[in-house]
């Protein structure tokens, strides 16, 4: 089976990302405890995680 044969049927995600799935299912308060929890921000210059 060629690559090309292979890729025919894939097409691009039209959806949302996993992690919007995800962010739609929790809760904020948890997501910002688990940046804390995890140290998601460490280091961080300009954006952090929740934004």
């Amino acid at each position: 089976m060629t690559l090309r044969i292979f890729l025919k049927g894939m097409t691009m995600n039209s959806g949302k990302t996993l992690f919007a799935q995800l962010m739609d299912f929790l809760p904020w308060s948890t997501f910002n405890r688990y940046v804390a929890r995890y140290g998601g921000d460490k280091g961080v210059r300009a954006l952090s995680c929740a934004e």
